[in-house]
């Protein structure tokens, strides 16, 4: 049986809006309660990023657009 969702990530992108780039494109990821996931990758491939935009804390001219689930709340939408 698989454990319940905790967070699931839709087509999340980050753009700084200064210089007119994409940062993170599309990144799609689902959590599960009571599990443990790692995410790996270079030095600068954006794993901060992901982290940060996940939780809102983000310098304001990085736009972050997609879905982010927990719980069945968007915290997108949360101030």
């Amino acid at each position: 049986m698989t454990p319940p969702v905790l967070l699931e990530i839709n087509r999340l992108s980050v753009a700084d809006t200064r210089k007119g780039r994409i940062l993170l494109n599309d990144i799609t990821l689902t959590l599960h309660e009571r599990c443990c996931t790692a995410v790996v990758g270079e030095s600068g491939g954006g794993k901060s990023l992901l982290c940060r935009s996940v939780l809102g804390l983000l310098p304001p001219w990085l736009r972050v657009s997609g879905e982010t689930v927990f719980r069945g709340c968007d915290l997108q939408q949360l101030s």
